[in-house]
């Protein structure tokens, strides 16, 4: 069969009895993402994770013929039921009409009539073709447990919701894109759940790209930013790319096609350039960037320290030895969540 994208995974089975099972236990768990892993031969056993909701992700032994479902454990069995923010699904409009969705985890320990009025976390995926979906996210569920809500946006130019959507992102990396997620941290405000004077924005790769231009192009937007391995400097980027790759590369052509030709429209580029934006920056900014990364170098997170200090701006950049664009060692994402922990907590404010 066939497994589709989207906020929650969905299957269309070659056999039609096996399309009508699967379809009828997927319906059976409402509000969560359901993956098949594993099956036996002639598919009389399925293996299935449920991610998402309220609960610990956990693996379920669904049999056809007895039609029963069968809990066989937890995939993390170190987390605690009391300690999985629930994860749900938002759906708003941008201000031109488009329909974003996107994702909130909620803090853990608050119930669903409190929520109201909380500290918020913005956090745009990297990409920018990815999506965020229902699921466990190691980021957003720390988070949750230090007490803040988050919301993760699929700002237009993110894959999973059809080529359209995705390629409504060309042109737009900084332009509509980044307005999709500032609409996104509106739309919490408007529904009552936010703090605007509690809000940060956090993103890696190109969800730190879209944290710097939160912090410089809308400046009045969030108390402080925190770029992972982000891209600072746009013009730095396309050299570096046309330089590795060649100017009549697929990948230099796509980037351009995102961003915009520096050769063609420079300042157009630069009014979407963090870098050269840092004397509109009003927060306090983090950098976190791993030393080996080979996706963004780690240069793009050493100049834009370099031009905050000079604009006397204030950031903190943290050097991550060893390690890439994706943080695999245990050592770097604990730096990464304990300097997080303390960076939000003085600039939002701890949560009760």
């Amino acid at each position: 069969g066939v497994r589709f994208s989207g906020m929650y995974p969905s299957y269309e089975m070659f056999d039609a009895d096996l399309h009508r099972d699967i379809k009828a236990v997927v319906n059976r768990f409402t509000s969560y993402a359901v993956f098949i892993d594993s099956w036996s031969a002639d598919w009389s056993k399925v293996l299935l994770l449920v991610e998402g909701g309220a609960k610990a992700s956990r693996y379920v032994v669904f049999d056809r013929s007895a039609k029963t479902l069968k809990e066989v454990s937890y995939a993390r069995p170190s987390i605690k039921e009391e300690d999985v923010g629930e994860v749900v699904t938002i759906e708003f409009k941008a201000r031109d009409g488009l329909k974003i969705n996107g994702l909130i985890t909620w803090p853990t320990g608050i119930p669903a009539d409190q929520r109201k009025n909380l500290p918020f976390i913005v956090m745009p995926h990297g990409g920018p073709a990815a999506y965020d979906a229902v699921g466990f996210d190691w980021l957003a569920q720390f988070l949750a447990n230090e007490g803040y809500a988050i919301i993760q946006p699929n700002f237009r130019g993110s894959a999973g919701f059809g080529a359209g959507f995705r390629e409504a992102g060309y042109g737009e990396w900084g332009r509509k894109m980044q307005n999709d997620v500032t609409d996104a941290a509106n739309a919490v405000v408007r529904m009552g759940w936010a703090d605007p004077a509690r809000m940060c924005i956090v993103g890696a790769s190109y969800g730190g790209y879209a944290a710097l231009a939160g912090a410089t192009l809308t400046p009045d937007q969030y108390k402080c930013a925190v770029s992972i391995a982000g891209v600072g400097d746009l013009r730095d980027m396309l050299a570096s790319e046309r330089r590795e790759s060649g100017s009549q590369s697929l990948s230099y052509s796509y980037w351009l096609k995102l961003i915009g030709n520096p050769d063609k429209d420079r300042e157009g580029v630069d009014a979407v350039s963090p870098i050269k934006l840092v004397d509109r920056v009003t927060m306090p900014i983090l950098l976190m960037h791993g030393a080996d990364d080979l996706t963004v170098p780690i240069r793009q997170s050493e100049r834009m320290n370099q031009a905050l200090k000079t604009a006397g701006k204030q950031v903190e950049f943290i050097r991550l030895k060893g390690d890439d664009h994706y943080l695999v060692s245990d050592e770097s994402r604990r730096v990464v969540l304990t300097k997080l922990q303390e960076f939000l907590a003085t600039h939002i404010g701890k949560p009760n």
